[in-house]
């Protein structure tokens, strides 16, 4: 007697290996954008909690006050900058962004900007504190992440970059 495969047994195999070969690829695709979505998330935590740490340093300041600040900088943020506002006060230069295009282009549309945060992939965070004073464009990295801050006159807060 001859044993015969029954029909369809190969075409089921097909059926078969083509719908798990459909559900992996779900599953890596659908595992790779949560994976993605979930570290931008945390690159988004990371600079929230990097303003609300500079905003308590700005506010922690009374006159006459001179402390040395060490900013602390997420894996994501590239550099902090500081650029007071334009109104030339203390002596100082009125502060234009220096020779960072994307800076500049924002002082010019908003003044008020004084705080740049500037992300490893090149975009650009701002924070608005209207009483932050500087000697031109100053920037803090992870080599060089000291200033120091005084209270000075007014409620006004001056930045200097420590050398």
């Amino acid at each position: 007697m001859r044993h015969c495969k029954r029909r369809g047994q190969i075409s089921s195999q097909v059926f078969m290996f083509i719908m798990a070969s459909i559900i992996i690829g779900l599953v890596i695709i659908i595992g790779t954008r949560s994976f993605v979505r979930m570290h931008t998330m945390s690159s988004k935590a990371e600079v929230a909690e990097l303003k609300k740490n500079l905003n308590e340093m700005i506010y922690n300041i009374d006159y006459g006050d001179s402390k040395i600040e060490s900013i602390n900088l997420p894996s994501g943020v590239e550099e902090v900058c500081f650029c007071g506002r334009n109104t030339g006060v203390y002596g100082l230069p009125k502060c234009n962004g220096g020779s960072d295009a994307n800076i500049k282009l924002r002082k010019k549309n908003n003044d008020n900007e004084t705080i740049f945060i500037k992300l490893i992939d090149g975009t650009l965070n701002s924070l608005t504190e209207p009483k932050l004073f500087s000697d031109g464009l100053i920037c803090v990295n992870r080599d060089s992440n000291r200033v120091r801050l005084k209270g000075v006159a007014g409620g006004n807060i001056l930045v200097e970059k420590l050398r």
